[in-house]
């Protein structure tokens, strides 16, 4: 259609087949990091929330692609329906995130045991100024000699006037070497739960109603498990020559 080409960036002779109960999944390095849809899952004739014979539009509010492509999925939670053929916005789109976010809190800055003195360890979390993230909990997954163990967790508390939120934790707290962090909802967990009992790389238990964020970092030893699409490894910032 040519209202869709006029605002194209690139074109090609391949063409992207989808009849509304499909799952799309964006990538960059192997990382997800957007997705449309729940990989393995094939609704009966689109997802809940719409896509087939519609024009969908991210909402105004939504300020960052959607990592899990392995979640249940409900376009109407990040999308917008419109009428088939609706090209209107095409190569524009309007967002209200103001540098703040309007959902769950996130993983923002971490820090794992550094050399020197003092030892600086914390993970920083940041969401809505001034707001009570008593229900999410940091936890802390060993990647190497006891793979998907839970290490340690922190509650979180209520971030301040700007949204940040930090741990207080001593030296020697978050451990160097390959490690995950998961943000998680509602934990009923506890330290020492595996929740990858096979070792497959996998989340077999989940104590937990759900993840929001997750980040890892590996060393890069063979036989290493990582629990999130997101992985950082030595030299990631330009400054560590470990992770």
């Amino acid at each position: 259609d040519p209202a869709i080409l006029a605002v194209a960036d690139a074109t090609n002779g391949g063409v992207i087949n989808f009849n509304g109960d499909d799952a799309v999944v964006l990538r960059k390095n192997g990382a997800v990091v957007d997705a449309f849809g729940q990989i393995g899952v094939q609704p009966i004739s689109e997802w809940a929330g719409g896509g087939r014979d519609d024009t969908l539009r991210r909402k105004e509010t939504v300020c960052q692609g959607d990592t899990n492509a392995d979640d249940a999925f409900d376009a109407s939670v990040e999308w917008d329906k419109y009428a088939q053929n609706t090209f209107d916005g095409l190569g524009a789109h309007t967002a209200n995130c103001n540098g703040v976010t309007t959902g769950d809190p996130k993983i923002n800055e971490f820090s794992a045991s550094t050399t020197g003195n003092p030892d600086v360890e914390y993970v920083e979390v940041y969401g809505n100024a001034s707001t009570d993230y008593s229900a999410f909990t940091i936890l802390e997954i060993e990647g190497d000699s006891t793979k998907g163990t839970i290490d340690r967790a922190f509650a979180v508390g209520t971030t301040d006037g700007s949204g940040f939120w930090t741990t207080s934790v001593g030296n020697l707290s978050i451990e160097n070497g390959t490690l995950t962090l998961l943000l998680v909802e509602g934990f009923t967990g506890s330290v020492g739960n595996d929740i990858d009992a096979n070792d497959d790389g996998a989340i077999d238990f989940m104590p937990w109603a759900r993840i929001v964020d997750d980040v890892a970092v590996s060393d890069g030893d063979a036989g290493d498990l990582t629990y999130s699409a997101v992985v950082l490894g030595p030299n990631y910032d330009g400054v560590s020559n470990f992770a």
